[in-house]
């Protein structure tokens, strides 16, 4: 590791102003409190490919052992397209893209709902 810190993981969110907090609280509850990158862009696993550079970069400079990926209920960046199915699938799809690139990384993908989080994949 070249800068001489490491974090212990990579999270993967909407850019959504309501599931911040949320997901924020859920992270620091797993003892990831302020030792995660964040990455934010809107519907998270449904643009997955547009955050490749910013995950590659974190595993980079940081070497986290996770990556968790939050897509979250009425969600705007899938429009007319936000049903359960629709984010179950993308979540699924991204697990696994992502386990085929980082093979010995734990990858977690969750549905943020306003009441509850649930894990999916």
């Amino acid at each position: 590791m070249q800068n001489g810190h490491k974090c212990k993981a990579t999270a993967i969110t909407c850019i959504d102003f309501r599931f911040v907090t949320k997901i924020a609280s859920f992270l620091d509850g797993k003892g990831l409190n302020n030792n995660y990158d964040l990455i934010t862009i809107p519907g998270a696993s449904l643009n997955l490919d547009k955050s490749m550079e910013s995950i590659n970069t974190s595993i980079k400079l940081h070497e986290p052992d996770e990556i968790y990926v939050f897509d979250h209920e009425d969600c705007g960046a899938y429009g007319e397209n936000n049903s359960r199915e629709n984010h179950t699938s993308n979540l699924v799809k991204a697990k696994k893209i992502l386990s085929a690139i980082y093979p010995l990384m734990k990858i977690k993908t969750y549905m943020a709902h306003f009441n509850l989080m649930e894990e999916v994949g």
